[in-house]
Parts: structure tokens; sequence; C-alpha cells
């Protein structure tokens, strides 16, 4: 495996270089040395593009480090027809560079790019151009201004070509302050290596430095997590053959111990990332980085992704700990994280725990049961769960028993039996869990299936109202196809078992309570739309006297005063996180005019926008 083969290799060099062998290594290992160094800091922290570019012509442009996707943002520029504005874009920077001699950082579309010049004999002979990174967290309205940059329009609803372009642009680092500056600084350093005018063991030290003391701390490494966690169970342990920490685990990754334990952790999805996979993307990077964050102030925690919408915490307890100690502490852990990411997000906090392994083995079995532990946690809203406890036991499940556990619950409900259906409810989920492991598409598939197969036994219930159990079909499955997480495909799987439920023990009452929610829902993500209450209510079967009597009875609010509502508590959202103006605050939201919108705007919360934007 390449990664072995690297480490090993530094270790060799460092061994080669260390002040204590005689006589002096020769140049060229220095130069391999610090060579060695930049290709790790492109390949595992900063995974982004550079080229060096030929002056003055700028035809010729060679990769010396290709990003972490063969797939660019910036490509959508070429895309979408915009390629002659980035040529010119390029060409105004690069002879800047040639006229001043020294590094130029600019911003396009909500990237910085870098421009530094490779010069010898004081002539600019190339540009290394770099990028595109971040300079704060990109949020949806970020996102979302971006594509529109590029294509001309926001989006609007659900869109797979945005969804592709934002999970590009989630994967660009975010290099605020002092690791920005450091960034400039391997460029410079890199042009006055390409030259050969000496000092490469000062370049090399200096390498380690930035790497240990800045990009490591901000940066998740590009694959330590996903190799610790065994997801190639063919490759060896990044501790491979040893049951301490070395150079790398200690220095890099941060932690003093070889890590024999996994945690898996997710919050419980809002209604939002139901509907929106961008949004659930968000999230999950916010939910990686925070893991990563509180384990970087651990000597004996490493933290980062998972999966999408799951982070993952590796630990070890204290060497001699016995089974009860180490429980403890893995709780008191677990606990201190749930406090932290509560407050951060104000959001329930969900944990697996997986057993320990022996030290130095692959994590993957016990990577595997804190995620079977998650999903119970999730399932059953329980904050914490150790794999092993009682109803989460180590078994095997085959997809017999799945299936038939899948028929008891769709007899359950075609019985009526709402007691039943929810422990029948309870325990397929169960066992769909303990069979399809990490098989997100099989139990998406499989659960689905079985939602389709309720409303068919609740449609039989119902012959009278064949509209609405076809609309049930047609939005759960939608609910469900687009669910982006494990977490998400059962909430939406629960919920829509409990939706089905109401509407089979009473027919009248839970079908006009259901449709008014899936009204309102509707409301809520069409919002910016010119829609009135009369065609929401034709939608749904109301009529549109009764629709607005319902609306106003479980609102508080008339239709248009809640809409209105929906509209001016995203425009505050624009006003927080964008530059954009106020009158294209107002056109984005859904208001006529940027006057009516001021004045609509200052009635519901007492300032206008620009005040409300300068109070922070």
């Amino acid at each position: 495996m390449p990664y072995k083969i690297t480490v090993l290799g530094e270790n060799r060099l460092n061994a080669m270089l260390s002040p204590m062998k005689t006589p002096r290594p020769p140049r060229w290992l220095h130069r391999l040395d610090a060579d060695y160094h930049f290709r790790n800091l492109f390949l595992s922290y900063l995974g982004v593009h550079c080229y060096f570019v030929q002056a003055p012509g700028y035809t010729d442009w060679w990769q010396l480090f290709r990003g972490r996707d063969e797939e660019s943002p910036v490509h959508y520029e070429f895309l979408f027809g915009r390629w002659e504005d980035r040529g010119r874009y390029n060409r105004q920077h690069m002879d800047r560079v040639r006229r001043e001699g020294k590094t130029v950082v600019s911003q396009r579309m909500g990237f910085h790019d870098i421009f530094t010049p490779v010069m010898d004999g004081g002539k600019v002979w190339g540009i290394l151009v770099a990028g595109a990174v971040y300079n704060h967290a990109p949020t949806y309205e970020d996102l979302s201004q971006q594509w529109k940059d590029v294509t001309g329009s926001h989006p609007v609803g659900y869109h797979a070509d945005f969804a592709r372009f934002a999970r590009l642009c989630l994967r660009r680092p975010v290099l605020e302050g002092e690791s920005f500056q450091a960034f400039v600084e391997v460029m410079e350093l890199f042009a006055q290596w390409l030259t050969a005018r000496g000092g490469e063991e000062k370049i090399g030290e200096r390498l380690v430095k930035l790497r240990d003391q800045v990009f490591s701390k901000i940066i998740p490494h590009e694959f330590w997590m996903s190799w610790a966690l065994g997801e190639n169970p063919a490759a060896p342990t990044p501790w491979f053959g040893r049951s301490d920490a070395g150079r790398w685990e200690k220095s890099e990754i941060g932690i003093d111990r070889i890590p024999n334990t996994v945690l898996a952790v997710s919050l419980e999805d809002p209604p939002s990332v139901h509907a929106d996979p961008v949004r659930g993307m968000l999230q999950g990077r916010d939910l990686h980085q925070e893991c990563f964050r509180f384990a970087q102030e651990l000597e004996h925690a490493a933290g980062g992704r998972f999966h999408a919408a799951t982070a993952a915490l590796l630990t070890a307890p204290k060497k001699g700990s016995n089974a009860t100690q180490a429980r403890l502490e893995l709780r008191d852990l677990a606990r201190r994280l749930q406090d932290h990411l509560t407050h951060r997000f104000r959001r329930p906090v969900r944990i697996g725990v997986g057993r320990a392994v022996p030290t130095g083995d692959s994590l993957r079995p016990s990577a595997e049961e804190a995620q079977a532990a998650l999903q119970m946690a999730l399932h059953f809203r329980k904050p914490l769960v150790f794999y092993g406890d009682p109803g989460v036991r180590a078994e095997e499940v085959n997809f017999a028993q799945v299936q038939s556990l899948s028929k008891r619950l769709e007899s359950a409900v075609a019985r009526r039996e709402s007691g039943e259906a929810a422990a029948a409810r309870d325990r397929y989920v169960r066992a769909a869990v303990l069979h399809f492991g990490e098989n997100r598409e099989g139990i998406r598939v499989h659960a689905l299936t079985t939602l389709m197969n309720l409303v068919d036994s609740v449609g039989k219930l119902l012959p009278a109202a064949p509209d609405a159990v076809e609309r049930l079909r047609v939005d759960w499955g939608d609910r469900m196809e687009r669910a982006g997480s494990m977490a998400a495909i059962w909430d939406s799987f629960r919920e829509g078992c409990e939706a089905l439920g109401t509407l089979s023990l009473k027919p009248a009452e839970g079908g006009r309570r259901l449709r008014l929610e899936q009204a309102l829902e509707d409301v809520r993500i069409r919002w910016a739309e010119s829609v009135t209450a009369a065609q929401v209510a034709r939608r749904w079967g109301f009529a549109p006297s009764d629709f607005s009597r319902l609306v106003k009875r479980v609102t508080g609010r008339s239709f248009p005063a809640y809409r209105e509502a929906l509209r001016i508590d995203h425009a505050k959202r624009l006003l927080k996180t964008s530059a954009l103006p106020a009158s294209q605050v107002a056109v984005e939201c859904g208001f006529r005019t940027a006057a009516y919108f001021g004045r609509v705007f200052k009635r519901a919360v007492g300032v206008t926008p620009d005040r409300y934007r300068q109070a922070g």
C-alpha cells in the first residue's frame, strides 16, 4: 500500500538526516526530504490543485499536485460558458505577478487563489497557481450565491446539479488568518525549492513546523480517519506492528495512545434536511469539524468524518483500566462530547459506542458495532447506546428474518393495532440495522418497500379516498428517496409509519390532520413562490375557506401572515450571513419591491433591514 511505504520512507529518511549521522547528508537528500513534505501538505491536508505556468505565454500549465477530486468547482465555469472570464482573471493576476515580482492573492466567485512567482536571476520564469480555497466556512447562502455567479440563477427546490456543485465546494479547505498566511508561505517556499537556490534543509524543517503547528490543527488528515476505521479491510492499520503511538500519531494526529474503541456520533435530522440534501451536507460538514476540534483538545482521542452525516471519535481508555473503569471513562467522554455538540448545534445528539478491540488490531469491528449502536440510539431516541447492552446484542440476522418482521408490521397496521404496530416497527428497524449494517442503499430500498406496502394496507382501509392514499405514496416515497443519511432514512420511515397509523385508526380525522400537516410543509418549502391559500387548499383537497380557518387555528396566523413570517425569517438569515444588498434580499425572499420589504420587515422586527444587519 502507498500509505505504508510513505510512512516508512519518512521514518527512514529522518534517521538518515539525524544529526547523529556522519558524514553530513548530501544536498540531494535534503531536497528529497523537502519534496516529501511538500507532497504531504498538498495531498494530505490542503487537497487543492497546484500548477506551474510558464511565463510569459501562459499556454503551458503543468499540474504539480492534483486536488482531492479530479473535478473542481472551477470546472463549472467552463461548463456554463464562463471560460473566457476565467482566462482573463488568470492572465490579469499573472501579469501583475510578473510586474511586481511577488505573490498575489485574489478572489473569484467566493474562492481565494494564490499566484506566486518562480524567479531566477531576477527574472520571473513561471508562476505557481493554487486554489480554490475558502477563507471562512461557507453557508447555504454562500453556496447558493456561488451557484448563481456560475449559472446566472439561484437554485430553487431540489436541484441535482447544485447538490453536486455544493459537494465539491465543501471539499475545499477553509483557511482563515494564520492558516491562510501559512498557505502563502508554503507556496513561496515551493517556488524557492523549484529553483534549487539552496536552503533545502531549512525549507524541510519549516514545512514540518507548519504541518505540525498549523495545518494538522485545523484540517483533518485526508485519509487517516478512513484508514484507521478499516474502510479498506485489505489494508494494514496506520499503526501496523506497533502497540504504542509513534511520531506520526503524536505530532500530526495529536494522540498519545493507539485507539481501540470507536464512538459513532450523529445529530437528529430536522425536517429541512429531508427535503434539501445540500443542507444535510452542511450539517454533516459542521458535525465532522466540531468532532475534530473537540478531539484536538484531548491527547487520547481523534475525531472527524465517519460517513456523510455521521462523525467518529477514536479513543482508548487508560492502560490498566478494567472493563468497568473503561466503560465509565467512555461514558464520561461521550457525555462531554454531547454537551459540546448540543451547545454548538442546539439539537439532540446521539452516540453509539462499539466494543474495544485488542490494542494494535483493526478498528473495523468496533466501527461496525458503533454504527449499529448509533442506529438504535437514533431510532429509540436514546442519547447513548453501548453495543452489547440489552437490545443491542451481537447476533446474526438474516434477510428472511428482516422480511418476516416487515410482514408482521404490515399485518399489525392492517388490523389497526396501534400498540402492536409500534412494537413491530421497532423490532423491524432493529433487525434491519443488524442485517444491513452500513449498506445505506440496502436499508433505503427495504424500508421504502415496507413503507409502500403499508400505504397499500391503509389504502384498503380507505377505499373512498384513493387520491389521498396516492399522495401519501408520492410524498413519503420522495422523502425516503431524498434522505441523505441513515438517520434521515429511519426518521422518514418512523414518521411515515406514525402518519399511516393515525390515518388507519381514524380515517376521517387522521386524513384531514395529515393533509393539513403536509399542506403546511408545502408552504414552508415554497414560501418564496406567489402561491395563494386557494391554490394550496385545492392541491391538498380542502375547501379554501376551511383551509384558511384551519391554518389560523394551527399557526395562530392567517395564511398570508404565516407565509410572510416565513419570508421574514429567511430574510433575517440572509442579512446575517450574506453580503447581498437589502434590495436583493427582498427579491430572494419573494417581496414585490425593496420598499415594501423594508416596511414589512420593520413592522415585524422593529428595525429596518440595514439596521438589523448592522446590529450583527
